[in-house]
């Protein structure tokens, strides 16, 4: 093996069996790196990753040490690493054309494989992977030519092209078909949060309101997975920045501190709120812009904001009669953007 590097080819089939086989180039091993890989066929690409991450990490200019340990690390199935190291290698200014041409192979096989691990919970990721993997899978063609690598590349790009059809249909299809489902409970969500926030002025113990507190928390976190499993990555960062403000409130009641625990509350509520409307500006553009649910949704989101101005006028009341209140200076306000349904 002194005069061959492994690597993983093959077509890569769309129900995520491989093929593996075997292509040579002409790059000599030097003695540890040939160790390795004598370790990794008696024990395994574990134990060989190890000492090639080792040797890669002290010389970086350690093409071959760096190159199969991408493979390593795509046999062990680490996609995302294996990903990251064969990309470093490909860019290298002094690889060999060859090497290069593998490493590209292998970069879209693993960004390819990474995509199919992602597209069940991170579907958008999942989509801008696969797109990534056509790419290499492309510059691979472009250098020297190989008959077997050249025929894999080109069947490994149209299996790429129809999984990313499939995606973005499913992503559409579960847009629309848990819209409502979602808005639902972002406003049911939105609404106990509301009502949570005017507990907490009445209450004279907060500190028993904090565990319904850490339960919407709860709520708030359920609903940011969901939406990141649908592809909808704008109400779920939304929704998480809602949960940072509520685990903020509940830290606040827990310290019997009512007005900073309103103050994480109102946070929570805009962001909430900013969830909904990225929510329904997602389905914009797929639901007629008369139809009875863009109607509904933008009365729902009305409503909330005049629910939020209501809770902001009772809880200014309520604080003006504490002698130790002091008006915090005046801002700008949230800009609301207008959205024509």
């Amino acid at each position: 093996m002194s005069d061959t590097h492994r690597t993983i080819g093959a077509a890569w089939i769309s129900g995520a069996c491989i093929v593996l086989h075997l292509l040579t180039a002409g790059t000599a091993l030097g003695a540890t790196v040939e160790e390795a890989l004598r370790l990794r066929d008696r024990e395994g690409p574990d134990k060989a990753a190890a000492i090639l991450e080792g040797i890669w990490h002290k010389d970086p200019g350690n093409l071959e040490a760096g190159y199969n340990l991408g493979l390593c690390l795509l046999e062990s199935g680490v996609t995302d690493s294996a990903a990251t190291v064969l990309d470093a290698v490909a860019q290298h200014k002094d690889i060999h054309p060859s090497m290069r041409r593998d490493a590209l192979y292998n970069l879209g096989l693993a960004r390819a494989l990474a995509a199919q691990e992602l597209q069940q919970m991170r579907p958008a990721q999942a989509k801008e992977l696969y797109g990534k993997a056509i790419q290499s899978f492309r510059d691979a063609l472009s250098g020297p030519g190989d008959a077997g690598l050249t025929a894999d590349a080109g069947y490994n790009i149209e299996a790429a092209w129809r999984l990313l059809a499939q995606l973005e249909q499913q992503m559409q299809q579960q847009s629309s078909s848990g819209m409502d489902s979602l808005a639902q409970q972002l406003q049911d969500l939105t609404s106990q949060q509301q009502d949570l926030q005017q507990q907490t002025q009445k209450s004279s113990n907060p500190q028993e309101l904090q565990n319904d507190q850490q339960d919407l928390q709860q709520q708030a976190q359920d609903l940011a997975e969901q939406m990141q499993r649908k592809g909808m990555e704008k109400p779920a960062e939304d929704v998480q920045q809602a949960q940072q403000a509520q685990s903020e409130a509940a830290e606040q009641l827990a310290q019997a501190d009512a007005q900073e625990a309103a103050q994480q509350q109102d946070q929570a509520l805009d962001h909430l709120r900013d969830a909904m409307a990225a929510l329904l500006g997602q389905d914009e553009q797929s639901a007629p812009r008369d139809s009875t649910e863009a109607r509904r949704a933008a009365e729902e989101l009305a409503k909330l904001n005049r629910d939020a101005e209501k809770q902001r006028q009772q809880r200014e009341a309520e604080l003006r009669k504490d002698p130790r209140y002091r008006p915090e200076p005046a801002t700008t306000g949230r800009v609301e953007v207008e959205k024509n349904w």
